[in-house]
């Protein structure tokens, strides 16, 4: 093959090779801020976030003071925020569980009605930014978790969806 031909092609795999390169850095550089944003909450008193139950009454995480409590944000039009919550409703048994939806306040009741779960949902406030923020969550995604203590100190925060296996270690001290 003669150089005329194949300096294009050389070309064209350097560059391919510095856009991946470029973008593995850039998610690797975005992922560890995300995770230093939540760590640098981890042992903090959690915000007292004021909500709304489905009934309109205001309700807030310091009513779980003296318990732990596993903080989840969903949504009904997340797919891992609806796979996660059968065991969230099993965990319930064991352990205070509170569900914040970041939705539509509408979509919802219609939705646990079809997806029914033991432990209380609330509203979050659709005139704020996603309340998982105030728990570390920069990017905003869901599902995100936050363990709570008895002081009301977050413990440990987790971005995505919680599986079986990882639940002893997330909720055991």
């Amino acid at each position: 093959m003669s150089l005329s031909r194949l300096l294009p092609l050389l070309v064209l795999l350097i560059a391919t090779a510095a856009g991946v390169g470029g973008f593995w850095f850039g998610r690797s550089v975005r992922m560890n801020q995300m995770t230093q944003g939540q760590e640098a909450l981890v042992g903090r008193v959690a915000p007292d976030l004021k909500l709304t139950d489905l009934h309109g009454n205001t309700v807030s995480l310091t009513s779980f003071r003296g318990k732990t409590v596993l903080v989840n944000f969903w949504a009904t039009w997340c797919p891992p925020c609806v796979e996660e919550l059968p065991l969230l409703d099993a965990l319930s048994d064991d352990m205070a569980v509170v569900g914040i939806a970041v939705d539509l306040p509408e979509a919802v009741p219609p939705f646990l009605a079809a997806h029914p779960v033991r432990y209380p949902i609330w509203l979050a406030d659709q005139d704020q930014s996603n309340p998982a923020l105030a728990f570390g969550n920069q990017s905003g995604a869901l599902p995100y978790s936050a363990l709570l203590d008895a002081e009301g100190r977050i413990v440990r925060v987790k971005l995505g969806q919680l599986h079986p296996e990882e639940i002893p270690g997330f909720v055991d001290d």
